[in-house]
C-alpha cells in the first residue's frame, strides 16, 4: 500500500483467487441493503458512499497482470474499517475450511468455491446499517426500501441522528413508518454515541450492546453488522425466506424453520454466513406457497 496524498491511496495486491480476480463489483454489492441505495453507488468499475459529516469514500479498480489494483479517494482517517478490509484473504480462510467439511460432489462445495472470487467489505458505519435494517423489519423488501429513500430525503441527504431524534411519530406516519419501527429509530438516535464507539470494535461486544436496545433483535442486528463489521458468522434468524432458502438448499424439502436452518449450518461457524451467501447466490429457491407478506401503506391513514 502507497499513499499518496492524505486523501488519496493507491493500492496493489496479488490475485489470491488463482485464475479468477476478484470480482470487486459483486463483493461491493454485498453492502447493499436495496438495489436503490440512498447513501450508496455502485457501477462496473466503481463504488462510492457518503458517510455524512464523517466524510466519503470512492472505489475505483481494475486488474492487470496478476494485480487488483485500487484507487482509493477518501476523507475518511486511513484506519478505518472500510478502508482496511479490501482483499480476499479472509474469505479465501473461510472456504477452505468450509469445503474441507463437505464431500468435493456436492453441490454446496461447488457454490461455496465459485464464491472464491469476492470478499467480504465493511462499511464501517454501523449507525447507517441498522437504519434500513430496523425499516425493514416486518414488511417487504419493497416498502422497506421506498420508505428508507423518503426518510433520506427528508433528512436532506445521510440521515444524522440529531435530525431524527427531533422527528414526530406524525412525520414518521407520513413517510409509511408505524409507531413501533419510529420508537426503535428514535431510541437508536439515542443510543448514537455507544454505536458509533462499537464501529472500532468487534463483532461480540457490538452484539451485546444492540440486544440491550429495545426494538433490536437477532435479525436486525445480523443485518446490520454483517456489512458494518464484514460479520462472516451472520444468520438473518427470523427473516421470512431465508430458512425455506437453506433448508431447500441443503436438504432438498420445501419449507424450513429458523431451527432447521440453524442445526443445518451450526458445522460451518464461524462461517455461517459465506455459506448461506453461496447458497443465495447459486441454489434454486424453493417453490413458493403463498404470496408473502401483505403491502399495507399506512400513508392512507
Amino acid at each position: 500500500m502507497v499513499i499518496s496524498s492524505p486523501v488519496i491511496t493507491l493500492l496493489a495486491e496479488p490475485n489470491q483467487t488463482g485464475l479468477r480476480p476478484t470480482d470487486y463489483y459483486e463483493s461491493f454489492k454485498r453492502l447493499f441493503h436495496h438495489s436503490l441505495d440512498p447513501i450508496a453507488s455502485l457501477s462496473a468499475r466503481n463504488y462510492r458512499r457518503t458517510y455524512g459529516v464523517k466524510g466519503d469514500l470512492s472505489i475505483t479498480w481494475s486488474s492487470d497482470s496478476g494485480q487488483n489494483n485500487l484507487v482509493i479517494r477518501s476523507t475518511l482517517p486511513a484506519n478505518h474499517r472500510a478502508i482496511q478490509h479490501l482483499d480476499n484473504s479472509e474469505t479465501q480462510t473461510a472456504i477452505e475450511k468450509i469445503i474441507s467439511l463437505v464431500p468435493a460432489d456436492s453441490a454446496l462445495h461447488t457454490w461455496v468455491k465459485h464464491s472464491g472470487n469476492l470478499f467480504h467489505p465493511r462499511s464501517g458505519d454501523l449507525w447507517a446499517e441498522l437504519i434500513p435494517a430496523v425499516l425493514g423489519q416486518r414488511i417487504t423488501s419493497k416498502e422497506a426500501s421506498a420508505q428508507w429513500r423518503r426518510l433520506h430525503t427528508f433528512c436532506d441527504g445521510y440521515i444524522e441522528h440529531e435530525t431524527l431524534r427531533q422527528m414526530s411519530y406524525t412525520e414518521f406516519h407520513r413517510l409509511g413508518v408505524e409507531k413501533a419501527r419510529a420508537r426503535t429509530l428514535l431510541t437508536l438516535a439515542d443510543a448514537h454515541n455507544a454505536i458509533q464507539q462499537a464501529d472500532t470494535q468487534s463483532v461480540e461486544p457490538t452484539y451485546q450492546l444492540l440486544m440491550t436496545i429495545p426494538g433490536i433483535g437477532p435479525w436486525t442486528i445480523s443485518e446490520a453488522l454483517r456489512r458494518s463489521h464484514g460479520w462472516l458468522d451472520a444468520v438473518s434468524v427470523g427473516d421470512f425466506h431465508l430458512c425455506h432458502h437453506v433448508v431447500f438448499a441443503l436438504t432438498g424439502r420445501h419449507r424450513g424453520t429458523d431451527g432447521e436452518m440453524l442445526e443445518l449450518l451450526e458445522p460451518f461457524r464461524p462461517y455461517r454466513w459465506i455459506v448461506v451467501d453461496s447458497i443465495l447466490r447459486n441454489a434454486a429457491s424453493p417453490p413458493r406457497k403463498s404470496a408473502g407478506l401483505p403491502t399495507i401503506d399506512i400513508r392512507r391513514f
